[in-house]
């Protein structure tokens, strides 16, 4: 079934008309919204792969950036560098993708709770320590716009 079928049956069950196609005529502009948001939606799952992909090179630039491997980042040892990088790859992720607070959750190894706590004080760690803000500003360039 092709998008535009779609949205005529959604149409025809919300608008309770029997001509979709006729309501899409006259509302083109709506019809236009309702194409592009069910295009997205069909196409998250494509987006959400892409992002943990994206995700797992923000976290590899983010060890580059405080000089540790992926598997102290990954490991249960909570020195305040790593913690640091942790909280950073979390701000990113929250930031810069679409995953959900679970998905951020598996690909950084960190529980949900840990997640919203970092992204939660990020700006404060931004405003009130010197060294994250350094840290954060050269992640940021080594990122670029990805």
């Amino acid at each position: 079934m092709n998008i535009d079928k779609l949205i005529y049956k959604a149409i025809a069950d919300v608008c309770k008309t029997e001509t979709p196609e006729t309501w899409a005529e006259e509302n083109k502009q709506s019809f236009a919204i309702a194409k592009e948001v069910a295009n997205e939606i069909l196409n998250y799952d494509e987006i959400e792969k892409s992002d943990i992909e994206r995700m797992r090179f923000f976290v590899k630039i983010i060890c580059e950036v405080h000089g540790i491997t992926l598997s102290q980042f990954k490991s249960k040892t909570r020195t305040k560098e790593l913690a640091m990088a942790r909280a950073q790859a979390c701000a990113i992720g929250h930031e810069r993708t679409i995953l959900s607070i679970n998905k951020m959750s598996a690909v950084i190894h960190r529980h949900r709770a840990t997640i919203l706590f970092h992204i939660n004080h990020h700006q404060g760690n931004l405003d009130y320590d010197k060294n994250y803000r350094n840290k954060w500003e050269e992640v940021q360039r080594k990122i670029g716009n990805n």
